[in-house]
């Protein structure tokens, strides 16, 4: 995504959308707006808009993960069958690859050395307590969400997670999705709504429990307010200055040391105790992420976005 490239927090960005009726699109102008951009012109010329800067996340690879080298996304549909099965031969494959591919290897090295920052070798300790003097962190920012998994998703990922400098607790998930508001009404929104048959069933069991019937699980409209009050305080501006994180399809997770599924945050570690699994930054940029590397996300106003608001 070209937003999460622009590294200046002078250089403005405006979204178009381009699929008005299914995406909300929370970096791009109202969808109104997507079939008349002669007003939008309009409006630019004759200043009627305001400055808007839209939070983004930073993330730093500590340890093994430092070393690893970041791929997009989009051309790991070539890369995949190398990545996962280990007895093919990689090298092979992109030899063939690339002769009849000749200007693919060039622009796949371009893509990583802008997307990559240097790899340092500065000293820094863990919530655990671990100290590394290798880190590297990533030149390009998230805009919506980072994700954190194995890259099969029939198989269980395994790690450790730090919300706000407190302990690392394991965790077993199908994955661990970060997002500033900006994501919040994707994946965020989506593994975390209610929907009213779900609210439905809760309705009648606490009637059940209470043995009162206070609130009619038949009465469709109300059924349907609750839904959309719960689902509503589940999104948040793009503009706040905290992230939002979700431990997908939680197995067991660490309820008895008070840690929710789900929250807000300032900062994030994770450490990676998974096979083959991976980091991806707003679903294009795909980083190894295997046992023993760890990650830290966290959010710095320096590093938000400059856009604008026709609102």
């Amino acid at each position: 995504m070209a937003a999460s490239k622009v590294s200046s927090r002078d250089k403005p960005v405006i979204g178009i959308n381009s699929d008005p009726t299914k995406s909300v699109g929370h970096l791009c102008l109202p969808s109104r707006y997507s079939n008349n951009f002669d007003k939008v012109i309009e409006l630019l010329r004759d200043g009627k808009f305001q400055w808007q800067y839209k939070q983004r996340l930073r993330v730093t690879l500590i340890g093994d993960a430092a070393d690893e080298e970041a791929k997009a996304l989009n051309d790991m549909r070539y890369d995949m069958r190398g990545f996962l099965d280990q007895d093919f031969d990689q090298d092979r494959y992109n030899q063939q690859h690339n002769n009849n591919n000749p200007n693919h290897h060039h622009h796949h090295h371009q893509r990583a050395n802008h997307l990559d920052g240097q790899c340092n070798n500065v000293t820094f300790k863990t919530v655990d307590g671990k100290v590394f003097h290798k880190i590297r962190q990533l030149k390009e920012r998230a805009l919506n969400e980072v994700f954190v998994g194995e890259t099969l998703s029939a198989r269980v990922s395994y790690y450790e997670l730090s919300v706000d400098n407190n302990q690392l607790i394991k965790m077993k998930s199908s994955g661990l999705t970060i997002c500033t508001g900006t994501g919040s009404t994707s994946w965020y929104y989506n593994i975390n709504k209610v929907t009213e048959q779900q609210v439905f069933s809760i309705v009648s069991i606490i009637n059940k429990v209470t043995q009162t019937n206070k609130v009619n699980p038949n009465d469709s409209t109300l059924i349907g307010d609750i839904t959309k009050q719960f689902n509503d305080t589940l999104t948040f501006a793009p503009t706040e200055p905290i992230m939002a994180y979700s431990i997908r399809d939680p197995i067991g997770y660490a309820s008895a040391v008070g840690h929710s599924h789900r929250g807000h945050a300032k900062r994030i570690e994770v450490k990676s105790r998974m096979q083959n699994a991976c980091l991806v930054l707003d679903g294009c940029q795909f980083i190894p992420f295997n046992d023993g590397s760890y990650a830290l996300i966290e959010m710095y106003d320096e590093d938000a976005l400059k856009t604008i608001s026709l609102e």
